[in-house]
């Protein structure tokens, strides 16, 4: 990705600023097309990480290039486009894959993909729960922080009615003055 956007600044100059989001999006989907049909990622290779279906299978080149293209695709035609909505979910989604360790990405979740270590020793003694739960205490704040600030709004609105009606009840009630 660095280096394609490092190329086209090179080529493009100036102009490259405006299409960076576009080439960045090309180059992660086209790494993740050339890894699922190679059968494996550079990543998975030094980790020693075989990735596998739910009935503990390798996956095929058919199910990775599915995969990269539900992940790559799919979520590259959203950049741009992201609610936040949306972007709360995908954090949601991470702090599950921090807190239980099963598909790092929701493609993966969607057609239960998940890495076992082929590693002489597994079972490492290193855990990401805390930055699970540290992601999760997040996201609930930032959720509370939202409940809260609607219910303000809504109350000033209706505080706000609640005088225009006092104030149009006060004027209907006034006597005419010829």
């Amino acid at each position: 990705r660095k280096l394609v956007l490092e190329a086209s600044e090179e080529v493009l100059g100036a102009r490259a600023a405006r299409c960076q989001e576009t080439l960045g999006a090309l180059s992660d989907a086209g790494y993740a097309w050339a890894t699922a049909a190679a059968g494996s990622s550079l990543g998975e290779e030094y980790s020693e990480l075989l990735q596998v279906d739910a009935s503990r299978h390798p996956t095929g080149r058919d199910l990775r290039l599915l995969n990269a293209a539900l992940h790559g695709g799919f979520t590259q035609r959203l950049a741009g486009r992201w609610t936040e909505g949306w972007q709360m979910a995908m954090r949601l989604h991470l702090a599950f894959f921090y807190l239980f360790g099963r598909y790092h990405h929701w493609a993966q979740r969607l057609l239960r993909l998940r890495f076992i270590s082929l590693a002489e020793r597994p079972d490492r003694n290193f855990t990401y729960r805390l930055l699970g739960l540290v992601l999760m205490a997040q996201l609930l704040g930032q959720l509370l922080s939202k409940v809260l600030a609607k219910r303000s709004s809504d109350e000033r609105q209706l505080d706000g009615s609640a005088s225009l009606q006092a104030a149009l009840a006060g004027a209907a009630s006034a006597p005419l003055v010829p």
